[in-house]
């Protein structure tokens, strides 16, 4: 039977669900480093007896090597970034807690994020984490984005919208 990243995430999560947060950080580590996983854990010749062994002596956590393991075997070890993706999406779900994009023209300052943090917070009835990103070319206002809302507030988004009604 196939699995699917998601289906092999949530399975994973419900194995392991007081050390998710541990196991996200490692396993962002293990995604970044190129070598471990393009030259060691995806490659055909060197044996998943070998491989096994290697990720027990590094100290894993005994799910997450059976998880590396899993993705091994079933030549999955390049969804290691959806499988994260993953676990991260049902555990800020499991938590009630949803990450957003200010993205600025400039750096804002605490209290304009802070404000931003509770009307959101007062929206979606859920803890929320926000990071500012700079894009000077918006010109000025903000842009707030998660991964299925999108409100753009932006200087540059209402000279485009007036020019709009104007070439009408």
């Amino acid at each position: 039977m196939k699995v699917n990243p998601k289906q092999l995430s949530q399975a994973f999560c419900n194995e392991t669900q007081e050390k998710i947060e541990d196991i996200l950080i490692t396993l962002n580590s293990i995604s970044q480093n190129t070598n471990l996983t393009n030259n060691f854990l995806s490659n055909p010749q060197i044996s998943l007896t070998e491989k096994k062994n290697e990720l027990t002596r590094l100290g894993l956590e005994k799910e997450l090597t059976n998880l590396l393991l899993v993705l091994i075997e079933n030549k999955m070890i390049n969804k290691l970034d959806q499988i994260i993706y993953q676990i991260k999406k049902i555990n800020e779900q499991k938590n009630n807690v949803a990450e957003f994009d200010v993205i600025s023209s400039v750096l804002l300052q605490d209290t304009e994020l802070s404000e931003i943090k509770t009307n959101l917070s007062k929206t979606t009835g859920k803890a929320i984490i926000l990071t500012n990103i700079i894009d000077e070319s918006i010109m000025g206002g903000i842009i707030i984005k998660s991964e299925d809302a999108l409100m753009d507030l932006s200087l540059k988004n209402k000279l485009n919208q007036l020019k709009m009604k104007l070439i009408r």
